[in-house]
């Protein structure tokens, strides 16, 4: 169910590549009758993601360790995932973020699921995806990335999450679904 909302008044507060932070004054019409006049909404309006469990032969999850500005430019624990391109398709996305990120071909890319990451201040929109690696090849990084890619069983993973030592809300998600759904290789 839709709420209508009348937009009245949009600003664009900030724009680059990646992102628009908008602020707008919208009238919000509610089922049960409300009408709530000149209401802010700020968004950061943002394209679409993904992110992907990438499964090597032994059964072992592609974990990648990078730093994140977001999180004190600490070094955390995630899978691997990317912005979506102009002009890409999601399943497109997530083969290339593996060949580059992870360093190994593709065999198979399943779509798991699709979601909002927080819709309450942002637009952007994640895809998970399975996907069997096939051969060994070279990362394929950005000049402003620095990447570390380890390999997990179930586990570890396990563990790593379970201890708090995984603090990426994504990674947990993604490897929970696949787990519960029983798509990982039993090794």
């Amino acid at each position: 169910m839709n709420n209508e909302i009348t937009l009245k008044e949009h600003n664009s507060i900030y724009k680059n590549r990646f992102l628009e932070l908008i602020e707008d004054k919208v009238d919000l019409h509610f089922p049960d009758g409300r009408i709530v006049e000149d209401a802010q909404r700020t968004l950061v309006k943002k394209g679409g993601a993904v992110v992907v469990v990438a499964v090597r032969e032994d059964g072992k999850i592609a974990i990648v360790k990078q730093s994140r500005y977001g999180a004190n430019n600490d070094y955390i624990f995630e899978l691997p995932a990317g912005v979506i391109d102009d002009n890409e398709d999601p399943q497109t996305a997530a083969i290339r973020e593996t060949n580059e990120e992870v360093g190994y071909s593709v065999k198979s890319c399943e779509l798991l699921f699709d979601a909002f990451t927080s819709p309450a201040w942002t637009s952007e929109y994640l895809y998970l995806y399975y996907i069997e690696l096939g051969e060994k090849t070279e990362q394929d990084l950005d000049h402003d990335e620095y990447v570390e890619v380890h390999f997990y069983t179930e586990s570890e993973l396990d563990e790593l999450i379970f201890s708090n030592q995984i603090k990426d809300f994504k990674t947990i998600a993604g490897y929970l679904y696949a787990k519960t759904a029983s798509l990982l290789p039993k090794k």
